[in-house]
């Protein structure tokens, strides 16, 4: 009897009694008993692991996972592992075997537990007089509730039961062209505030894009009205700041707009933290990305030039650029813009030639 396994090009036979020498390429641990195998290829598998199936779905993951061949880091578990995995190639997205097989509950059952996309384990009612320090939630960080939080204390996971709730799995943010979706990562650099996180990001895998909860649910410059939000011009949060409100900063008598170098003396944003950063409420709505007739071949970025570029001049007008605010670049072409040059549009117009006279 012989098998045909779409991870292996060779049919793999059938083996009756497996050697205890094999090892399964599948849960890379010894066999016994039947398995399946290719003494060109040496790989063999145990009969389970033969039989698992090819693609999946799981209530971690919205999109389907394929098993695959990989060395990896379980997204469920954190922990690093070899061999068969289901995986989602779009969304680098991994778990192992033993962590898809884990059992799973539909609603909430009579011990009251239930299960939620932002963890693997089911998720439990937490008596909070049982904790000396009141553990946070993983979606808004701030303390826990009695009453009203849900976790799994073997994985240190808690979450309100509100924030549970409301959190959305897929969203649609200003700084990305494609949805986001919420999913655990070990490890990640936030595109927002540019820290190091672990845990629930919204992700999107294609493009290696990652935003941690928080930058991804506070609002953007397109929220109007909002006191506090997010934007790509700085990697802390900003809140919205009268002039009388920056004067007692005390971060100093002037106050420069990171765009344009003028004084803030109306209404603009400034760092939520500490940062001596302010930005008018007219200069935070510039657009991340624009295309220039100076430059036709790519897209300029508006960003704060690298330490090394600081004095370069303006490839518009020739005049230097000022480190301290912020410019429109082309990285690939070290070409330049003041924020006012980009604004200005100069026209190419052919100008029209006098007709000729037939002789």
């Amino acid at each position: 009897m012989s098998f045909e396994h779409f991870l292996d090009d060779h049919t793999l036979s059938f083996i009756q009694e497996g050697n205890q020498m094999f090892i399964c390429d599948g849960c890379m641990k010894p066999i016994s008993g039947p398995c399946y195998g290719c003494e060109e290829c040496i790989f063999y598998l145990h009969y389970e692991c033969a039989k698992l199936p090819e693609s999946i779905e799981h209530f971690l993951h919205p999109c389907p996972l394929s098993l695959s061949l990989y060395s990896y880091t379980c997204n469920a578990c954190f922990m690093k592992g070899s061999g068969f995995s289901y995986r989602c190639n779009i969304c680098h997205f991994n778990m192992h075997v033993e962590c898809v097989s884990k059992p799973t509950i539909s609603s909430e059952n009579d011990e009251g537990l239930i299960q939620h996309f932002t963890h693997w384990h089911p998720l439990s009612l937490i008596d909070l007089n049982t904790f000396d320090e009141k553990p946070c939630c993983a979606i808004c960080e701030k303390p826990c509730s009695p009453n009203s939080t849900y976790g799994c204390s073997s994985c240190n996971f808690f979450l309100h039961n509100s924030c549970m709730a409301t959190i959305p799995r897929r969203i649609y943010h200003s700084f990305h062209p494609c949805p986001l979706i919420l999913l655990p990562y070990p490890e990640y650099e936030c595109f927002g505030c540019q820290r190091e996180r672990s845990g629930l990001t919204y992700s999107c895998g294609k493009c290696r894009f990652k935003l941690d909860v928080k930058c991804g649910l506070l609002p953007t410059v397109e929220a109007k009205g909002a006191d506090v939000i997010q934007s790509f011009t700085h990697s802390h949060p900003l809140a919205l700041l009268g002039n009388k409100d920056a004067e007692s900063t005390g971060l100093g008598a002037r106050h420069r707009c990171r765009a344009c170098g003028e004084d803030c003396l109306d209404h603009g944003f400034s760092c939520s933290i500490s940062c001596d950063f302010f930005i008018h409420t007219s200069c935070i709505e510039l657009p991340l990305e624009i295309h220039h007739p100076l430059h036709l071949l790519h897209p300029l970025y508006l960003m704060y030039l690298p330490l090394l570029l600081h004095g370069t001049d303006c490839s518009s007008c020739n005049q230097p650029l000022d480190g301290f605010l912020l410019a429109y670049r082309c990285d690939g072409c070290n070409f330049n813009l003041h924020k006012h040059c980009a604004e200005f549009r100069p026209s190419f117009n052919q100008p029209e030639l006098p007709s000729m006279r037939s002789v």
